[in-house]
């Protein structure tokens, strides 16, 4: 199988075995329990923006731990701009989703 951009480095190691699949399944993951922590009102849309905002921040350091961080950050603004930009100003995060997966 494919390996996903965050597998890549273990990959080239011939330790990698996860298909893309069970990142982007991750992402799903993390996307959905966010956005359902801002219809439930416990995050606010702006504590959602100011945490991606710090993430992206703090990205050079995220990359020497696991430097496909980048395009698992774009996954996951990516799915929170789903629905119209309910949960994030879709604009804006999406020109940072091509900038980050550029």
């Amino acid at each position: 199988s494919t390996c996903h951009p965050s597998a890549r480095s273990a990959c080239a190691q011939g330790t990698c075995d996860l298909p893309t699949s069970y990142f982007l399944a991750q992402v799903r993951l993390a996307s959905d329990l966010t956005t359902s922590l801002v219809d439930d009102s416990i995050l606010s849309r702006e504590q959602l923006s100011l945490g991606c905002t710090r993430l992206i921040d703090a990205l050079p350091d995220l990359t020497l731990d696991n430097p496909a961080a980048g395009t698992l950050l774009a996954d996951f603004i990516a799915a929170c701009c789903g629905g119209e930009g309910k949960y994030l100003d879709g604009e804006r995060w999406m020109a940072e989703v091509d900038r980050l997966r550029g």
